[in-house]
């Protein structure tokens, strides 16, 4: 029995992980994408078939919103750190975790209301087909997670 709690601890870890890295994933970030030299964003633009011209407007508005989005992802990572460290301590001080919590739920929201911006600030740069294979793409993405999220749920029954 210990045996099986401990794999369905260490599953919903797991999950828990994968679940934060998709929340992170955005294709209009604001810096540049995640991963080495951008790599989300090279992706998006390569998945949308964007030109050389629209490559470059789309680099501008990121350029140009960058010091907007910045400081909030930083703030974000030190606030989740330190919900992280709440958590891990050992203490069941619900108050503390709760207030962590809901300082990350709001730099989460700021967030998010940057992002809407640089997304419909990217938009007109589209042509309608280009917005239809990105949300294709977004669709295709979620599909992969659910059927991550699936197959997990099968195995912990």
């Amino acid at each position: 029995m210990k045996i099986r709690s401990k794999s369905l601890a260490v599953i919903c870890l797991a999950v828990v992980g994968l679940a934060f890295a998709i929340s992170q994933t955005n294709a209009f970030a604001g810096h540049g994408g995640y991963g080495k030299d951008g790599w989300h964003l090279k992706k998006m633009m390569a998945v949308v078939g964007l030109s050389d011209e629209q490559k470059a407007e789309v680099k501008d508005i990121l350029t140009q919103n960058r010091t907007l989005l910045e400081p909030i992802l930083k703030q974000l990572v030190t606030e989740r750190r330190a919900l992280r460290n709440l958590i891990q301590s050992g203490s069941s001080d619900e108050t503390a975790i709760r207030t962590q919590a809901a300082s990350v739920a709001k730099l989460q929201a700021d967030l998010a209301v940057e992002r809407a911006k640089v997304y419909q600030a990217i938009l007109p740069v589209l042509n309608p087909d280009q917005i239809q294979k990105l949300k294709d793409s977004q669709e295709e993405r979620d599909r992969k997670v659910d059927n991550f999220l699936s197959r997990i749920g099968e195995r912990l029954k």
